[in-house]
């Protein structure tokens, strides 16, 4: 992951999680890597989850500008 979690957008936290759900999903990466894929995979998901909220709320304060 070149980007800081600070940097990176929706579309790439996202696609983070999809490789590092596919990494998980090999059964032969050993419990270390998995549980330090899982860690990045939180974070990221909560990175997402953020980016959405706020989003969400800008979308929200457009829409009672325009009333």
């Amino acid at each position: 992951m070149n980007e800081t979690m600070s940097e990176l957008s929706f579309e790439a936290a996202l696609a983070r999680l999809e490789e590092i759900t596919t990494q998980i999903q090999k059964s032969d990466i050993g419990l270390e890597k998995s549980l330090e894929l899982f860690k990045e995979g939180d974070k990221l998901a909560k990175k997402a989850s953020a980016l959405l909220e706020n989003a969400k709320l800008s979308l929200e304060e457009y829409q009672k500008g325009e009333q």
